[in-house]
């Protein structure tokens, strides 16, 4: 994604400063340890067993999604597998890229899984592989795209920047169709006089009496030395080729959470850097907005909807709960890393990791479990990418910097 270092840098600056609050709400210390005893297999990454970058791995029919890169061996394309969660064996490697260098699918949202096929990108390039076989379906080259995609039913929609990097005069919705590879643009931002870069998110998909809409926002920067950032948040019926309303600057930070909104009985959910909003989906009017606790931020972790609550994992180590309907503070959970994670929600538990592995009851905030490492003697031994569940089975999946690791679901 353009000026994505820049804003990175930006954003640690926020970090550091929220995070020196110190007042307490709502604390949970109870933590059960599990270690090496939950461990049923692992996968190494790399045939050397070295440190590798990946992505989070995918459940899709009894087979694993994973990819890998070494890490000392940034220039060679990284490879795609799907692995069979009862036999550890390979059944596909995928690596046909347009090109033969710096290539690589290791995003936390680089996959969507629809049927038959599995689309994959890399945010210069996206490609969709036949999920029995692995063979090469369609491929498209992407000018300047982000690197994460979102998908609904049969369709990919992927964000598309165009300018001299790391600027943006323009910036595109795209739609995919994952069978036939038809790419069609859907909607278009530009740079005006104001001078803001435009770079627009991927959006939240949904059917409204019959038409489709997406909900996404712009973020926009006007680049140093006169740094200033600026949200924006739309609502576009594609069906009637209109927008049903726009918000203009609605995060004070001017920052956003990369995440798409979400929607529940006709409210939409959006995750500011520095808010969660609840808006009514047919006239974008706030019905409420707060403020996250302790000042904090969040940047890069999903949110999640479970009956009642809104919950968000924030860059300060806290994971929350918003009542959905009025944005109070349900409960706050303080001991559980301070990481950008990808919430994932099976029954009534939320599973993540930031640096060990969580498991923390979705009702009360408590923490069930904490996972601890299962190789000490190895450096960077962290886990960080999400939590697949497999409740038939009663396992789950998630990767280090070396291993795909499958372990018994804790009771």
């Amino acid at each position: 994604m353009k000026k994505l270092f820049y804003i990175l840098s930006v954003n640690l600056i926020f970090i550091t400063i929220f995070s020196c609050d110190k007042e307490d709400v709502n604390n949970n210390e109870e933590t059960i340890i599990q270690k090496d005893s939950l461990i049923i297999w692992q996968y190494p990454l790399t045939e050397d067993t070295s440190y590798s970058f990946n992505f989070h791995p995918k459940l899709v029919d009894n087979k694993l999604i994973i990819n890998a890169e070494p890490f000392n061996e940034e220039e060679k394309n990284s490879t795609v597998r799907a692995i069979d969660i009862h036999s550890k064996e390979i059944i596909w490697e995928w690596d046909s890229y347009f090109f033969s260098q710096y290539q690589s699918i290791q995003y936390c949202d680089g996959v969507y899984a629809y049927e038959d096929r599995v689309a994959l990108n890399s945010g210069r390039d996206s490609y969709c592989v036949d999920l029995e076989t692995g063979e090469t379906i369609w491929k498209i080259i992407i000018p300047d795209g982000d690197a994460e995609i979102s998908g609904y039913g049969s369709n990919v929609y992927q964000t598309v920047a165009y300018g001299p990097n790391p600027f943006a005069d323009s910036s595109s919705i795209c739609q995919i169709d994952i069978f036939s590879g038809e790419i069609r643009k859907l909607f278009t931002v530009y740079k005006d006089s104001s001078n803001y870069e435009v770079n627009l998110c991927r959006p939240l998909v949904y059917r409204q009496d019959g038409d489709t809409i997406l909900v996404f926002s712009n973020s926009m920067y006007i680049m140093p030395p006169n740094y200033k950032p600026k949200v924006d948040l739309y609502s576009y019926n594609l069906s009637k080729d209109s927008i049903l309303w726009h918000i203009e600057a609605i995060d004070p930070t001017g920052q956003l959470n990369v995440r798409p909104p979400l929607i529940k009985n006709n409210l939409i959910y959006f995750g500011g850097m520095s808010k969660m909003f609840c808006i009514e989906a047919e006239t974008g009017k706030i019905k409420w907005q707060k403020r996250y606790p302790r000042n904090s931020i969040n940047q890069g972790s999903n949110y999640l909807i479970y009956y009642d609550k809104i919950i968000i994992k924030l860059d300060n180590g806290d994971l929350i709960a918003f009542n959905k309907n009025n944005g109070e503070l349900m409960w706050r959970n303080s001991h559980v890393g301070a990481c950008c994670v990808e919430l994932r929600l099976y029954e009534d538990r939320l599973y993540f990791s930031s640096g060990y592995i969580f498991i923390v009851d979705a009702n009360t905030g408590k923490t069930l479990y904490k996972i601890g490492k299962p190789n000490n003697k190895l450096p960077h031994d962290m886990y960080l990418h999400a939590i697949s569940v497999d409740l038939e089975n009663k396992r789950m999946y998630t990767t280090n910097g070396y291993f795909l690791n499958c372990f018994k679901l804790p009771k």
